[in-house]
């Protein structure tokens, strides 16, 4: 929403690492362990494996609005939060069941945009 009406958004931690994961293979993923023969009653974890900045996924996300990302620091954030600076799957044993991630990040979020942009066009448009 911040893209695509231009607003600043504030980032409270735009320089941590995070995994990102589109819907499609968190659906993937799930379903490969649900199906596993040897996953019953296991704890997995679901993501990437990757780590992306999250300044560089917002900036990512405006560009596809055509927008220059400006953003506000939230230095009361930077502070009280204890989030880990860096935040990443570790997804062998997912791997070991043959699951891997499909879809580029760029991609997914191209997807998710563009259904993004339909939905809120729809809901618009059905409102008039």
């Amino acid at each position: 929403t911040c893209a695509r009406q231009n607003i600043r958004p504030v980032l409270n931690t735009p320089d941590n690492i995070r995994d990102f994961l589109s819907v499609d293979d968190f659906i993937t993923a799930v379903d490969c362990i649900v199906n596993s023969t040897t996953s019953k009653f296991d704890v997995y974890n679901i993501g990437s494996g990757q780590g992306t900045i999250v300044k560089e996924i917002a900036t990512h996300i405006f560009k596809l609005f055509n927008r220059e990302l400006k953003w506000y620091p939230n230095e009361l954030a930077q502070i009280t939060r204890e989030d880990p600076e860096l935040f990443v799957a570790n997804i062998d044993k997912l791997n070991r069941l043959g699951w891997t991630p499909k879809v580029p990040l760029n991609k997914g979020i191209k997807k998710l945009s563009h259904e993004f942009t339909i939905k809120t066009h729809f809901s618009y448009c059905s409102s008039l």
